[in-house]
C-alpha cells in the first residue's frame, strides 16, 4: 500500500515537537477520509494491534527529510523498520530517535513478509542482527557506528567520546608530520599559522 508522502509532509509540518505525530500518521494511513478505519491498511488488522516491526520494501523513508517521519513512527509505537533500503537522511534520524532501520536482501523481505502472514508476528535481536518469525530467521545489515549506538542507548556526542583519546591526539600527530611541509598546519585552537 502506498501512502500520499504530500499528505505525509503537510502534516508534519504542522507540528513542533515530537508527540501527537501518531494522530496524525493514523489520520493519514489508518482512516479513509469519513474517519472510518481502513480495511486495506495492515495496521488496523486487530491481529496486528501493538505491532512494533513495519516490514516495507526497497528506499523506504527517501524524501522523509524531516524527523518529524521517524518521530510519528516512534510515537505509534513502531521500534524496527525492516527493509531492502532507506533512504539516507531517515536512516539517520532513524538511529538519532531509537528507531532500528533493519536492511534485508530482496528474496529475505518476501520471505519474511510470508511468514509473517503465517505467524503474525516478527521478532527483531539487534545484537545478533537477524528477524525472527517462527521458524525462518533472517540476518540484517545496520551500519556498525550506528548499531553500537542503538546498543548502547548514545547520541552523537556520547559516540564522539568513545574516541577522545585519539581526538587528543590528532592535533599532535598532525603537527609532528607536517614539518617541513608547506601550506596550513591543524595545531590546537588559537595556534593556527601558515608556512609559507
Amino acid at each position: 500500500m502506498s501512502i500520499p508522502t504530500r499528505s505525509f509532509r503537510r502534516a508534519f509540518s504542522r507540528s513542533r515537537g515530537r508527540r501527537g505525530l501518531a494522530i496524525r500518521c493514523s489520520a493519514i494511513c489508518v482512516l479513509t477520509r469519513n474517519g472510518k478505519p481502513r480495511a486495506d491498511f495492515p495496521l488496523n488488522d486487530p491481529a496486528r494491534k501493538g505491532a512494533s516491526v513495519l516490514i516495507g520494501r526497497k528506499n523506504f523513508g527517501v524524501g522523509s527529510s524531516r524527523e518529524a517521519a521517524v518521530y510519528a513512527l516512534v510515537d505509534y509505537g513502531i521500534r524496527c523498520v525492516v527493509a531492502t533500503s532507506f533512504g539516507d537522511i531517515f536512516a539517520g534520524n532513524a538511529v538519532n530517535n531509537g528507531l532500528v532501520a533493519a536492511i534485508v536482501s530482496e528474496e529475505d523481505i518476501e520471505k519474511l513478509l510470508s511468514a509473517v502472514e503465517q505467524t503474525g508476528k516478527a521478532e527483531v535481536d539487534l545484537e545478533e542482527q537477524t528477524i525472527k518469525s517462527g521458524n525462518y530467521v533472517v540476518p540484517f545489515t545496520i551500519d556498525p557506528a550506528r548499531r553500537m549506538r542503538l546498543l548502547n542507548g548514545w547520541d552523537d556526542l556520547d559516540l564522539t567520546k568513545q574516541y577522545k583519546s585519539r581526538i587528543d591526539a590528532s592535533p599532535r600527530r598532525i603537527r609532528r608530520r607536517g614539518r617541513g611541509c608547506s601550506g596550513w598546519l591543524v595545531l590546537p585552537l588559537g595556534h593556527e599559522r601558515s608556512l609559507g
